[in-house]
């Protein structure tokens, strides 16, 4: 018997030269522009071409793209412009971005986790833990 339920398939996100694309189409959806400065990413615009396009999880998933590029370059934070924190209905809050006092805008630290194991390996050789003990 073949079932007649039909999944929904998102479209693969693609990015190129600042342009979001899903695959197999010729006009962009989107555009993300931004510049890295040392290990700071700083996103100046990021938005949908279309209001079609809004909600359905393209943003989401060019961000975590993108997010992905800048951790392989060494980016250790990116850092939004005043633009982009207005009004976005908390999606940045959902792509992990946090106030910064000190910076006085949203920030996504990456890398965290790395900088965390490092910090247990050291205490780790201070108080002379057993080999594969560590602390959570």
């Amino acid at each position: 018997m073949v079932s007649s339920k039909v999944e929904k398939v998102q479209p693969e996100i693609l990015i190129k030269e600042g342009e979001i694309y899903l695959r197999g189409k010729e006009d962009s959806i989107g555009e993300i522009d931004y510049e890295i400065y040392k290990d700071t990413a700083i996103i100046y615009d990021f938005r949908m071409h279309e209001e079609k396009y809004l909600g359905r999880g393209y943003g989401g998933k060019a961000f975590r793209l993108l997010e992905e590029k800048l951790r392989k370059e060494g980016v250790k934070l990116i850092r939004l412009e005043d633009v982009l924190e207005l009004d976005a209905g908390g999606f940045w809050e959902r792509m992990g971005f946090r106030w910064d006092e000190k910076e006085q805008r949203l920030v996504k630290r990456l890398n965290v986790k790395e900088r965390d194991d490092r910090h247990i390996k050291k205490f780790a050789k201070i108080t002379k833990l057993p080999k594969g003990v560590g602390y959570v």
